[in-house]
């Protein structure tokens, strides 16, 4: 299923900002990471806004039968923001996040959408996560209820490189060539980053600190037009199969027929109608890949939580080393010469000892 880039993000974003000022009617979970939010726009009626975490933000044509059931998440959502009123909508910077603000009788509410890893949806109050559908920790940041919200680390946004930056940025990176430099690393994604490639006539396995500086020029100006693209909207077709929706023309796709669509919203409704039954061939291994990933971080984290407690257990023998030696020859003599018993007469005259175990011959020391 396609994963909509950070500059695809900001066309959608741009078609979206007749909603603000609408009213929020209602709010629909047909699936996990899925949500739908109904809006009265003045003037216009419904619209109905769909979210389906890590992949898309577009709006829809209409609404999932819904479940029966109503979850959590779904329930907390709609008693904070229903009849609320959409302030704003905005993609923080040039990050695959989207920010959706709202003004009710309750205060100000901030849902944020994270298309990036496994994907979001966070409710946040005065900066303070509320809920969230998923808790999670990286080495950077948390999301956890009560505490406050903060965002990845922010990556550079091409609309404010010169050649220097983007010259020193060329020479430091660790991508092997330019088309993963800029997929990566400039966050255009796969498809643009090809693109871009296409666009400044440098080859795409090209490796990056060996770029001239009249290339490292183009390169920048490249990514100067393609980020002034008029919009235009179109599906691209492999034969008779939709096989990708895109915001503006591309050279990329010169050889594809394209069908063009009157907004990007419903190219991209058009497209995930057909694919999304039919993931990608990559979508599994990604899934799995990121599972992983999550799995290694809280391994991480729990290891280095166990080096920062075993460390400070050992100071603190080392510190009571004396006291601690003196408790130890106290029970080992105690329970050579009368047992458990004695050990136990020992426990009662020294409130260092807090327990006892007898079948795994443990004493437990609070120091």
């Amino acid at each position: 299923m396609k994963h909509l880039s950070a500059f695809e993000l900001g066309f959608v974003v741009s078609e979206l900002q007749h909603l603000v000022g609408a009213r929020l009617d209602q709010i629909y979970q047909p699936g996990d990471r899925e949500l739908l939010l109904q809006f009265h726009v003045p003037s216009k009626g419904r619209a109905i806004l769909k979210v389906r975490v890590p992949y898309a933000i577009y709006l829809c044509s209409g609404k999932e039968p819904a479940s029966g059931e109503v979850s959590h998440f779904c329930d907390f959502l709609r008693k904070r923001l229903k009849n609320s009123v959409l302030a704003a909508i905005s993609q923080l910077g040039f990050e695959r996040v989207v920010q959706l603000d709202f003004g009710s009788k309750t205060g100000r509410f901030s849902l944020f959408f994270e298309l990036f890893s496994k994907g979001n949806v966070i409710l946040v109050k005065d900066g303070v996560t509320l809920a969230a559908v998923e808790y999670q920790s990286w080495s950077t940041r948390a999301i956890r209820q009560g505490k406050p919200y903060s965002l990845p680390p922010a990556a550079a946004d091409p609309a404010s490189f010169d050649v220097k930056l983007l010259s020193q940025l060329l020479k430091s990176t660790n991508k092997s060539d330019v088309v993963r430099f800029l997929a990566i690393e400039l966050s255009f994604g796969g498809l643009y980053a090809e693109e871009l490639c296409l666009l400044s006539k440098i080859g795409r396995e090209a490796a990056p600190s060996s770029l001239a500086a009249a290339e490292v020029s183009v390169l920048l100006q490249s990514v100067k037009e393609l980020l002034a693209s008029k919009p235009s909207p179109s599906l691209i077709y492999d034969g008779s199969s939709i096989v990708d929706a895109v915001p503006v023309a591309l050279r990329f796709y010169s050889q594809k027929r394209s069908e063009p669509s009157s907004a990007f919203s419903l190219a991209l409704e058009r497209l995930y109608s057909v694919t999304a039954a039919a993931p990608s061939a990559f979508d599994a291994a990604i899934s799995g890949l990121q599972f992983i990933i999550a799995r290694q971080e809280d391994a991480i984290k729990s290891a280095k939580q166990l080096v920062v407690d075993c460390t400070r257990r050992g100071e603190l023998i080392y510190e009571h080393y004396q006291e601690v030696k003196g408790i130890l020859d106290a029970v080992n003599s105690a329970r050579k010469s009368g047992g458990w018993v004695a050990v136990r007469q020992v426990m009662k005259s020294n409130k260092r000892i807090k327990s006892l175990d007898e079948k795994k011959g443990v004493v437990v020391v609070e120091l």
